[in-house]
């Protein structure tokens, strides 16, 4: 049985019993990205569907053709290809990202590899116009990410969150001891840390935290585009999205000054406490797998011998995903004894994706140089979740009205310029704004792309892209609710600078 020489401590102390906050997404700072919400995972695999954010940001294909992302960009662009080809590419994605935390900064890097593109074009002859098909797979996201936070914590402790009723881990941080009685009458729980000290009294806690993000997304499709009329061009595919992510995170804390050094946890079940708690080790691993079905339609017009005009609509896209999670708490105590508690579950459930409408230009001259525009609009406030079970509508309601409150309607900018050499190396520079994903935030990011193609024979070529992106944001490291049982959330502002490069060949037929 738990002892409860700690709580007597804290009704010598006079601490009062407090009322527990209840807390709601909107409660914390909006601008402050958590990976581990439902809400932020509909919102990133949401833009994770958009080729924008491929590997090899090469030119936008609204209204040109490329590679086999300008298919993704719009359907009609494949009708532009002159001959049949095979395509294919492997990418990497290094991830740098410095995180600030309790007033230090630590650096980590990350670096993964993967399949980027896989597939074919068909141009059949005929007589007049244009009449292609075929089939790809195309990468369109890396969620390659990795930083860690390390600090003396003098206001609030991870074990905070566990005491939350309803938490996850309130289960397993009780049955290791990282949260405890609050009171003799054990009406609430409270983290050992605070047991025995008012809140201002509260002596802190070091921190040392490590958290790792893997995966990618991608989008296996079939496509088919004509030359409807006289530079008249449309087509249509229908593909499967599918996508898996991995979250990590390893979260200790320490007792390093040996504050927390009473006699209150009975270790070796003789009902006489001995010991109390020196560290803390919380690990957590969610793996996501997510598919769905997804269709385009698009139109591009022929203006002269120079300019094209484009359009494309992706369908609104039902996204099902399925999600792992394992987590462990283990509390090593001051004489070396330590406790070890687990839970692990599956957890189902849907993201209803808005459409995105895409419009673009392209400018070709007959020295060989193109420029290139697109648009991208995606009403993300329409993204929706659904968790199936009637048992969680109320919590459905509650991130659907938060989904829509905080997460903004945004436009997307590309351009690209590229140039191709009378002996048919062809080169090209692009550029990305992606604009914030929060009502009233700065937080866009910004992507070049770069990269070149160069003919092994009449019928071969290499092909290298790359691309290099960079943004700021706030991360919540995690939610609490600090000694006045008020909710707060502790976050790190990280700068990120991410590197992909895509090398492939195609085989023209």
């Amino acid at each position: 049985m738990k002892s409860l020489r700690k709580v007597v401590a804290l009704l010598l102390l006079g601490v009062a019993s407090h009322v527990l906050a209840v807390f709601a997404p909107c409660a914390f700072a909006q601008e402050s990205t958590d990976p581990v919400l439902y809400t932020q995972q509909a919102l990133e695999f949401t833009s994770a569907s958009s080729g924008a954010t491929r590997p090899g940001l090469t030119l936008p294909g609204t209204a040109t053709a490329y590679d086999l992302g300008s298919i993704l960009d719009n359907p009609a662009s494949a009708a532009l290809f002159r001959e049949g080809f095979f395509d294919l590419s492997l990418a990497a994605t290094n991830t740098n990202e410095e995180a600030i935390y309790l007033g230090g900064a630590q650096t980590d890097n990350q670096l993964e590899g993967s399949l980027s593109s896989l597939g074919f074009v068909v141009a059949l002859p005929t007589r007049v116009g244009a009449l292609n098909f075929g089939g790809s797979y195309v990468q369109t996201a890396s969620f390659n990410r990795a930083y860690s936070v390390v600090g003396f914590n003098q206001d609030h402790t991870i074990t905070d969150q566990f005491k939350i009723p309803g938490s996850t881990y309130n289960g397993i941080a009780f049955d290791t001891y990282a949260i405890d009685y609050g009171d003799v009458d054990q009406t609430y729980r409270e983290s050992i840390f605070r047991i025995g000290f008012t809140p201002e009294q509260y002596p802190g806690i070091q921190q040392d935290a490590e958290v790792l993000q893997e995966g990618i997304a991608g989008e296996w499709n079939a496509f088919v585009a004509t030359e409807f009329q006289r530079n008249l061009f449309v087509g249509a595919s229908i593909g499967v999205t599918n996508g898996e992510k991995t979250y990590k995170r390893t979260f200790l804390e320490l007792d390093l000054n040996n504050v927390y050094n009473g006699d209150f946890i009975d270790t070796n079940s003789d009902g006489e406490g001995e010991t109390d708690v020196y560290n803390m080790l919380l690990d957590d691993d969610f793996r996501s797998e997510y598919s769905g079905l997804s269709a385009r339609l698009g139109i591009i017009y022929q203006v002269g011998d120079m300019l094209r005009l484009g359009a494309s609509y992706k369908l609104p896209s039902t996204l099902k995903v399925t999600e792992r999670y394992d987590s462990v708490i283990r509390t090593t105590m001051d004489n070396a004894e330590y406790f070890q508690s687990s839970l692990s579950g599956d957890f189902e459930y849907k993201i209803k994706q808005p459409s995105t409408v895409s419009g673009g230009l392209s400018i070709g001259t007959t020295q060989g140089i193109e420029v290139a525009f697109g648009a991208d609009y995606t009403p993300l406030s329409n993204t929706e979740v659904d968790y199936i079970d009637l048992e969680y509508t109320f919590d459905e309601r509650i991130d659907n009205e938060y989904i829509e409150s905080v997460y903004d309607d945004v436009l997307d900018l590309r351009a690209g310029l590229k140039y191709t050499a009378p002996i048919g190396v062809t080169v090209f520079g692009s550029a990305l704004y992606q604009a914030p994903r929060f009502k009233g935030s700065s937080q866009e990011r910004i992507a070049f792309g770069f990269g070149g193609d160069v003919p092994v024979n009449r019928n071969l070529s290499v092909f290298v892209n790359s691309r290099l992106t960079s943004f700021a944001e706030t991360s919540t490291v995690y939610s609490y609710e600090d000694g006045f049982f008020q909710p707060a959330i502790a976050t790190t502002d990280l700068d990120v600078l991410s590197f992909d490069l895509q090398v492939g060949i195609k085989a023209r037929f």
